[in-house]
């Protein structure tokens, strides 16, 4: 994760990770540079990530034969 190969793959986790997310919700520029998500980005990235998961959840759970 350190190399210079994987440096984009790092600056995207450290952009869009939960924490950086949340750090964004307060402040009116993207906390890890100048680009990324501010201001009320974050929230809907995060409320789409919790509806894209309940949504699978719910499709898995009615998929068993349970």
């Amino acid at each position: 994760m350190f190399s210079e190969a994987l440096k984009s793959v790092q600056e995207w986790l450290f952009t869009y990770a939960i924490p950086s997310q949340m750090i964004a919700l307060y402040s009116s520029r993207p906390p890890f540079g100048e680009d990324g998500p501010a201001g009320w980005e974050p929230l809907l990235i995060m409320g789409g990530t919790a509806a894209l998961a309940l949504a699978g959840a719910y499709a898995l759970l009615n998929s068993r034969d349970v």
